[in-house]
């Protein structure tokens, strides 16, 4: 077996974590894999295996020709052959069920980390049933479980009836060396970000609607939205139906780190907006997209759900909202009308971010490795 070596097997909607995770280890020397699996339709049937150290990077690419849902069940069976690794981490049951079973002869690390959690993850009971036997499998038989909030911890583990032995929290995290904060230009140009998934559940359709309430006042901005989903058709479609309002809006699908960056470095409002709807993933995460956006020191106008809103509001961080049109809409005015006020939450969001370094949270990981290994 090779030593400092590691596999982290996933789906594309984790590369936040995941991107992290390589680039820490390879700073300490580790050669690190990288299977990447198809989450998405528009993802189609492409899988890739990605090799790298401190010197060069391998990619290989393969087409199994069937596009999620109907690709899931290969993520069990994808390569044949895994790379050799010392530490295997998976970021779904079946990548780390594989991972498991192929350990049983190698004794090195197998890591389950799970990024999210839904009391009801699929409509369909059956598909439930069998999601929850497999997690709660790799939770049970993994080295090291990782969860992402307490929240999601104690609701998983009281699910399945089983101890916390093996199990640390890990948040998402920011590279602290690389945030960059807005200032005054940017409330004065009035551009503002939402990023997510375009689908029921992340308010996009109250959030154009809100638009158009402050277009309809011939109140200036800009609304960047970053992201693909199953409701992008109707958005596009709002738009066409809303000429005034698509004059402000740029849509821009999925993008690279260093262009999302790129432009959210010029905005200097976000959105988090999640409608109540039962058994959401929300309600148990910590966004990655939350943090993205605090990383730039962007206040953020969101929900009550996810689990922390609460705290980021006492902060003054974020400004708590119905889902609903004109809520939005008054408490965008009036962070884009009161300097004083959005300076204030800008502050408080950079200095809170500064709080979650990958180095810091992923320290932890490493520390419980070296002590799984004794």
């Amino acid at each position: 077996m090779k030593e400092k070596s590691i596999l982290l097997g996933f789906n594309g909607y984790q590369y936040n974590i995941t991107g992290a995770v390589a680039d820490y280890f390879l700073k300490r020397q580790f050669k690190v894999h990288k299977l990447m699996n198809p989450l998405f339709p528009h993802h189609r049937g492409i899988r890739k295996i990605e090799s790298s150290d401190k010197s060069h990077v391998t990619t290989r690419t393969y087409n199994t020709f069937l596009s999620p849902p109907f690709s899931y069940f290969l993520d069990f069976f994808f390569p044949l052959k895994l790379p050799i690794s010392s530490i295997m981490i998976g970021f779904n049951p079946l990548i780390t069920l594989r991972f498991l079973l192929s350990n049983i002869l190698r004794k090195g690390i197998v890591i389950h980390w799970n990024i999210d959690f839904s009391p009801r993850r699929f409509k369909n009971s059956f598909l439930n049933t069998i999601y929850n036997f497999l997690d709660r499998q790799c939770c049970k038989h993994s080295d090291i479980h990782v969860d992402i909030t307490m929240q999601a911890l104690n609701e998983r583990y009281n699910r399945y009836k089983l101890p916390k032995h093996n199990s640390i929290i890990i948040p998402v995290g920011v590279w602290v060396h690389s945030i960059v904060k807005c200032n005054a230009l940017n409330w004065k140009l009035r551009e503002l970000l939402f990023i997510g998934n375009l689908s029921d559940n992340q308010g996009i359709l109250e959030l154009l609607s809100s638009m158009k309430l402050l277009t309809d006042k011939s109140f200036d901005f800009k609304l960047h939205i970053i992201g693909q989903g199953p409701m992008l058709e109707e958005v596009k479609q709002f738009l066409d139906l809303n000429p005034d309002l698509a004059r402000s809006v740029l849509l821009y699908g999925e993008l690279s780190e260093e262009n999302f960056a790129a432009i959210a470095k010029k905005c200097c409002l976000a959105f988090a907006l999640y409608p109540k709807i039962k058994n959401t993933f929300s309600a148990y995460s910590d966004s990655s997209k939350i943090k993205n956006y605090l990383s730039f020191g962007l206040p953020i106008i969101m929900s009550v759900i996810p689990t922390n809103s609460a705290m980021l509001e006492s902060l003054k961080i974020a400004r708590i909202v119905d889902v609903e049109s004109n809520a939005i809409a008054i408490e965008v005015e009036n962070m884009l009308t009161n300097f004083d006020l959005w300076k204030s939450y800008s502050d408080n969001a950079f200095r809170y971010i500064q709080t979650f370094d990958w180095n810091i949270q992923l320290d932890t990981l490493l520390y419980t490795i070296n002590r799984s290994k004794n």
